[in-house]
C-alpha cells in the first residue's frame, strides 16, 4: 500500500464510519431518524467512491480507455458532492438535542440551591 492508498482509506472509509458510530452511539447528542439513515447512505456511497477512486488512480494498470477514465472521474466527483451535501446537512441542521443527567445541578456554596436561582430571589 502506498501513502495515497492509506490516506484514501482513512478519508473515504474510516472517517464516515466514525461519523456513523457517533450518530448511532454518541452519548452527548440524540440524532433524529433521518440523520441515522442518511449516515448509512453516506457510508455506502463513500465505499463506492473509494473503489472508483482507486480504479481511477490505477487506471493505467487496468488499461482503461480515456472515455472510461473520464466517466469514472465524473461519477467520483458526483459522489463526493452527494456525501459532502449530506454530511453538511447533518452538521448544520442541528435538529438533535443534548442529553442531560437526571440529577439537578446545585450551587457549590450551599449545596441545595439550583443553579438558575439568584441570590436575590424572594423567599
Amino acid at each position: 500500500m502506498t501513502g495515497e492508498d492509506i490516506i484514501l482509506l482513512v478519508a473515504g472509509v474510516l472517517a464516515p464510519a466514525a461519523l456513523a458510530l457517533h450518530v448511532f452511539f454518541g452519548r452527548g447528542c440524540v440524532y433524529p431518524g433521518w440523520a441515522k439513515s442518511t449516515v448509512v447512505i453516506v457510508c455506502l456511497v463513500t465505499v463506492i467512491w473509494v473503489c472508483l477512486d482507486w480504479v481511477a488512480v490505477n487506471s493505467e494498470s487496468f488499461h482503461l480507455s480515456r472515455e472510461v477514465y473520464v466517466s469514472l472521474v465524473v461519477i467520483r466527483a458526483s459522489l463526493v458532492g452527494i456525501c459532502l451535501g449530506i454530511v453538511l446537512s447533518i452538521v448544520l441542521a442541528r435538529p438533535h438535542k443534548r442529553t442531560t443527567t437526571d440529577k439537578p445541578q446545585v450551587d457549590d456554596h450551599s449545596g441545595n440551591t439550583p443553579r438558575h436561582a439568584t441570590p436575590f430571589a424572594r423567599k
